[in-house]
């Protein structure tokens, strides 16, 4: 028992006994009249009612704590029996009164127009004294339930995963802070696992592209099932780094942290651009874009990142290899049971790590297909220039181009002055004209001497000069 209870029941005892005592000179300043009542209170009647006023308060907080203290039906029970009890004498009193003669009856009948042979006003003051149980009732069921309105509210939420309170407060009796308990545990309990799955959710999508599950339509891991896909037309863009060290010559350790530091000069301007990973390739990396222009613009300044990467590097320095192309890719879950792995699967892929190949034989660093090149938005620059073509089973004979942004202002520039005769030397070259291709390209050479494309070409169309 909580020590203000045991406070409250001393005081009710201790008014208690002068209340009762006093009670008589409270009634006794009651007088019947012809009329009804009139009151003429001595000093000692007033203080009976102010003691009686006392008792009834502290009386009224201990049943009030007496209900909180049970059961609902208990506390029901309790506080309907008196009120009903009460409400009984009474509608008998006014039903029986004309029976009694007394001056306190008369001036009851009196007061309430409730003589004999007039039934009508009893029952009107019946019909009002039920009305006010009616109401009571009324009153105190809905504060004695009103815990199971706040705990239905807090369930519907629950059940909803909509639930951010931190702790929850139902109010009424015994049975009800039992409740409470439980709800706030289940709360807790709902929160730390919730939490745990935005971690895991958090964790994991370090290893899986949000990007992956936005196309899947999924939200989490736990959605993602095997053998699910989605088919998007989507840019690939295939980046390759090319140490200027042999891996032999380097530890395992070095070689690692050097991959490393250039991955993470790499992967955040990727996502920087819209793009997400799908898979590293040990010294290289595999790019899904939505959009062209995105993963030209991104691939452009890759290179100028590691450009700037390789200026504060003594020791190991890189080259950048990319290419580009558009295309329809899967998106999907490829694995077994007990091991999924969402990648993308397309001939798209194969291709572009092929065509990086044509990359790294002209000593290019960036190239792209003539499928994304027609899907560029027309307002969109670029420099660029045909270096040949790639043919696939799947996708026929491809032009590839090669962009001149990579270049300093200045090269670019003579590039672009020189892009129809080194256009036309490569085409000769395809066409097995190795002469003219041969004077188209040292054209190139004359103005920009340095030129890896242009130079591969020119020495490969000699060769085929001196070996007819």
């Amino acid at each position: 028992m909580k020590l203000s209870t045991k406070i409250f029941i001393a005081l009710f005892v201790l008014t208690l006994i002068p209340s009762v005592w006093l009670g008589q000179y409270f009634l006794a300043g009651i007088i019947p009249t012809d009329n009804g009542f009139t009151f003429n209170f001595s000093v000692l009647g007033i203080i009976g009612i102010v003691v009686m006023i006392i008792n009834q308060i502290f009386g009224g907080i201990l049943f009030f704590r007496f209900l909180r203290s049970l059961s609902l039906p208990k506390a029901i029970f309790f506080s309907v029996v008196p009120l009903t009890i009460v409400y009984g004498i009474l509608v008998f009193l006014i039903a029986d009164i004309t029976r009694y003669d007394n001056a306190t009856a008369k001036s009851v009948r009196m007061l309430l127009n409730l003589e004999k042979g007039n039934s009508y006003n009893t029952i009107l003051w019946a019909v009002l004294l039920s009305v006010v149980y009616i109401s009571a009732l009324f009153l105190i069921f809905l504060l004695l339930c009103k815990p199971v309105s706040r705990m239905e509210k807090i369930v519907n939420r629950l059940s909803d995963g909509k639930v951010k309170d931190p702790h929850f407060k139902l109010g009424g009796g015994k049975q009800f802070k039992e409740i409470e308990h439980s709800l706030n545990k289940i709360n807790y309990n709902y929160n730390a696992k919730d939490n745990a799955i935005k971690q895991n959710d958090l964790e994991i999508k370090k290893f899986i592209p949000k990007e992956f599950f936005k196309f899947l339509g999924k939200n989490n891991i736990a959605e993602l099932e095997l053998g699910q896909q989605v088919k998007k037309h989507s840019t690939t863009l295939f980046c390759d780094l090319k140490s200027n060290k042999s891996s032999e010559k380097i530890s395992l350790e070095d070689n690692f942290n050097f991959i490393s530091s250039y991955m993470n000069t790499v992967s955040p301007i990727i996502k920087r651009y819209g793009g997400f990973v799908d898979k590293y390739l040990g010294d290289g990396v595999l790019a899904v874009f939505s959009h062209p222009e995105n993963a030209l613009d991104c691939a452009h300044q890759i290179v100028k990142a590691i450009e700037i990467k390789n200026k504060s590097r003594n020791d190991f320095k890189v080259e950048s290899s990319i290419s580009l192309h558009t295309g329809d890719v899967i998106f999907g879950i490829i694995g077994d049971e007990d091991r999924l792995t969402p990648t993308i699967v397309s001939d798209v892929v194969s291709f572009v790590e092929r065509q990086n190949q044509i990359n790294t034989l002209l000593g290019s660093k960036l190239i792209f297909t003539k499928t994304l090149l027609s899907e560029l938005p027309t307002r969109y620059k670029l420099y660029y220039r045909y270096v040949g073509s790639l043919s696939d089973k799947t996708l026929g004979q491809i032009a590839i181009f090669e962009s001149l942004e990579v270049y300093s202002k200045d090269k670019r520039e003579k590039l672009a002055s020189l892009k129809s005769n080194f256009e036309q030397g490569v085409r000769d070259y395809n066409d097995c004209k190795f002469e003219e291709a041969k004077n188209n390209l040292a054209e190139v050479l004359r103005y920009v001497s340095d030129d890896k494309p242009s130079y591969i070409y020119f020495n490969r169309a000699s060769e085929r000069i001196e070996n007819k």
